[in-house]
């Protein structure tokens, strides 16, 4: 299966003149996300667990990486990446401004592995002809 992108059209500010220019750009046709439902039947397709197993381990799983995200751990995810929890704050003069105040958001950043990165860019891309009606 190919990537699909389509020719997407930004405005874009010019520094050097301060004029707002149009400009084309490459962007990657988004699909239909895949659901855990259709994840655990190709998975019970492929190896001896069965889809309601894969169901509840991907549940179980799912329980334990919230668990240890919650705790302020990294979780690795095998050769997909890494999870990390972070937080949005508000930059002080002083340390001792520095408070729960000027937190504001706790929130989870996904770094991509090296393998899922060369996955990537080996897939291969195919330019469509059509442009999605969210994008127009």
């Amino acid at each position: 299966m190919k990537l699909e992108y389509f020719i997407k059209k930004r405005k874009v500010n010019n520094l050097k003149t301060g004029k707002v220019e149009e400009k084309y750009i490459a962007a990657l046709l988004q699909k239909s996300a895949i659901t855990n439902e259709t994840i655990c039947k190709e998975v019970e397709v492929s190896c001896t667990l069965s889809a309601a197993e894969t169901a509840l381990a991907m549940d179980e799983i799912s329980d334990v990486i919230l668990s240890y995200l919650s705790k302020g751990c990294p979780v690795q995810l095998g050769k997909l990446g890494w999870l990390h929890p972070r937080l949005d704050a508000q930059a002080q003069d002083t340390a001792e401004k520095v408070d729960l105040k000027t937190v504001s958001r706790v929130k989870c950043s996904f770094q991509s592995s090296k393998e899922l990165v060369k996955a990537l860019n080996r897939a291969p891309l195919q330019k469509v002809r059509y442009i999605p009606k969210s994008m127009r």
